[in-house]
C-alpha cells in the first residue's frame, strides 16, 4: 500500500471511529494567564494494528484500556501532529472534514499570535484572539454533540 492509500484508508478510519476536537485547559500552570486550547486527534478500537499504522505515519501515542468487554486500543495525537493528521486525510474526509477544518485553523491562528516576550514565556493573548480561539472551540464542540446535524 502506498502512502496516499494509507491516508485514505486512515481518513476512512477516522471518518468512522475518530474524533477531532479542540481540547480547553484553564489557565493556571507555570503562570498562565490564558486558557490553553489544544487540536486533538484520537480514535478508539479493538483492533491494534489500525492504530499501530496511525501512530507509525504520523508518531502522536498509543495506550490500552478495558472497554466494556474488550480491550481497547487507543490512538492519540495533540497540536502539530493532529494537524498533520488533518492535512494529510483532509482531501478523503467526508463526515469529519469540517472538524478538521477547525483543527487547521486553530493551528494557523495558534501560529499566527504565539509570540514569546524577552524571558521566553508567551505573551498573554488579547481578547480578540481569545474569542477567536474560543469560537473555534465552541464549533468543534458543536460538530462532535451527539445533536449536530450532519448535512
Amino acid at each position: 500500500m502506498n502512502t496516499k492509500q494509507k491516508f485514505i484508508y486512515v481518513a476512512g478510519l477516522l471518518d468512522g471511529e475518530g474524533y477531532f476536537g479542540v481540547r480547553k485547559h484553564k489557565p493556571g500552570k507555570g503562570g498562565q494567564v490564558n486558557p490553553r486550547y489544544q487540536e486533538e486527534v484520537k480514535v478508539s478500537m479493538v483492533e491494534e494494528e489500525p492504530i499501530y499504522l496511525l501512530k507509525q505515519l504520523f508518531g502522536g501515542s498509543v495506550y490500552s484500556t478495558k472497554g466494556t468487554n474488550r480491550r481497547l486500543f487507543v490512538y492519540q495525537a495533540a497540536d502539530k501532529i493532529a494537524c498533520s493528521i488533518c492535512k494529510a486525510t483532509l482531501p478523503y474526509l467526508m463526515i469529519k472534514d469540517k472538524n478538521a477544518k477547525l483543527l487547521l485553523k486553530m493551528r494557523k491562528h495558534k501560529e499566527k499570535t504565539m509570540l514569546k516576550n524577552k524571558g521566553g514565556k508567551f505573551k498573554p493573548l488579547n481578547k480578540e484572539q481569545l474569542i477567536i480561539r474560543e469560537e473555534l472551540y465552541k464549533q468543534c464542540k458543536r460538530n462532535n454533540s451527539p445533536h449536530a446535524k450532519i448535512i
